[in-house]
C-alpha cells in the first residue's frame, strides 16, 4: 500500500534529510569562509574600532550555529570530528547575550577554528559527492 509508513517513504524521508543537510553544510561553509575572508589582513583591534566589521564576523558566526543546529543527529553523530554543540551554543550566546559578547573569542574562532572547520567540511562534502 502507497505510504504504510515504511519502504519508499522511509527513503525518501532519508534522502531529504540528507539534502537538507548537505545545504546545511554549504551554508556553514560558505559563511565560515566569508569570515576568514573578511578579517583577511585585519587586526583584533579592528573589532574594538570597526563596527560594520564586528558586525559582519558576528553575523557569520550566528549563522554557522544556526545552520549547524539544523543538521540531522544522525549526521552530527556521523561527524563527531566537527564541534556541532560549540557552534550552536555560540549562535546562542551571539543572539541571546548580545550586549556583552566576548571580541577575543570572536576573533579567536575566525583566526583559529574555522579554517580547521573549512578544511574539515570540504573533506566530508568531497566525501560526499563521490559517493
Amino acid at each position: 500500500m502507497i505510504g504504510s509508513g515504511t519502504g519508499c517513504c522511509n527513503r525518501l524521508k532519508f534522502n531529504m534529510s540528507r539534502l537538507e543537510d548537505e545545504d546545511r553544510l554549504y551554508h556553514i561553509l560558505e559563511s565560515s569562509r566569508e569570515a576568514v575572508g573578511y578579517a583577511q589582513g585585519r587586526t583584533r583591534k579592528d573589532l574594538e574600532t570597526d563596527r560594520p566589521f564586528t558586525h559582519s564576523l558576528v553575523r557569520c558566526l550566528e549563522v554557522v550555529g544556526e545552520a549547524a543546529s539544523k543538521i540531522s543527529k544522525e549526521f552530527r553523530q556521523a561527524h563527531p570530528q566537527i564541534a556541532w554543540d560549540d557552534m550552536i551554543s555560540m549562535r546562542h550566546k551571539l543572539i541571546h547575550a548580545y550586549f556583552k559578547i566576548n571580541l577575543n573569542i570572536v576573533w579567536r574562532t575566525v583566526q583559529e577554528e574555522l579554517p580547521a572547520l573549512i578544511a574539515e567540511l570540504e573533506k566530508i562534502l568531497e566525501k560526499d559527492s563521490t559517493e
